[in-house]
């Protein structure tokens, strides 16, 4: 999520580049120039001062009466904006996981995009209350950590194309240990996600409480491949380049 210093960051520049702001000091700054060229015309001069003002007086208007508003645009502009860039390394991801010769490590990514464009869009139309959010912010969670086990898995298969023996047929058995963990991760989440979209609108806590408990469940799934991934680093023997 944007930090509250790139959001102040992006206000002073939405409020600067804004036309209310542009257009006047554009317009001063031509009237100054034909002004200056005309041998200090004071009409020119006067009538680019003006337009200087009243493009500074609007930024400041702006800043004092619509400055809630700005932000909350600006906000908005930055969260797609990174939205936008994770989904290009996602896309990137999946280009590179077709080279992988494993139709199975891609077809993992495109389960868990589809899980989190499906909750995506319920939170969009207002489907997820208080403590549905919380559900979807740990799904949120299993996700980045499955996806960082994909590129890992992806970093092992091209590790061992450039070795041979048994060296490559050890990296290849870890790397396949380590899709079937996220497999089983994948098959938790979806469980788990489906239940928190097909149950009615009036959700009783407890159950919530239940779907909390089961996404916990799901992301000590996701831990313990991630120490099997620290593992297989640190192992003594391990070759890496």
């Amino acid at each position: 999520m944007p930090t509250p210093a790139e959001v102040r960051k992006q206000v002073t520049r939405d409020l600067i580049v804004s036309p209310w702001t542009l257009i006047p000091a554009a317009l001063g700054g031509v009237a100054l120039m034909i002004g200056v060229a005309g041998g200090g015309d004071p009409t020119w001069l006067i009538a680019g001062a003006g337009g200087f003002m009243a493009g500074g007086g609007m930024l400041a208007t702006r800043w004092l009466t619509q400055l809630e508003d700005v932000t909350q645009n600006a906000w908005r502009k930055l969260v797609d904006a990174e939205k936008e860039d994770r989904e290009e390394e996602l896309d990137k991801l999946d280009r590179e996981l077709q080279r992988d010769g494993d139709p199975s490590s891609q077809k993992l990514l495109r389960a868990l995009r589809t899980i989190r464009q499906n909750l995506q869009q319920d939170e969009a139309a207002g489907k997820l209350g208080g403590a549905g959010g919380i559900v979807k912010d740990r799904a949120e969670e299993v996700f980045v950590a499955c996806i960082a086990q994909l590129r890992h898995s992806l970093e092992l298969d091209e590790t061992a194309r450039r070795l041979a023996g048994p060296a490559r047929k050890e990296l290849r058995d870890d790397r396949q240990a380590i899709l079937k963990e996220v497999a089983e991760t994948v098959r938790h989440l979806a469980k788990t996600v489906t239940e928190v979209r097909e149950a009615p609108i009036k959700r009783r806590e407890g159950n919530l409480s239940r779907l909390r408990a089961e996404l916990d469940a799901t992301m000590e799934v996701a831990r313990r491949t991630e120490a099997r991934l620290n593992e297989l680093d640190s192992g003594p023997g391990r070759v890496r380049e």
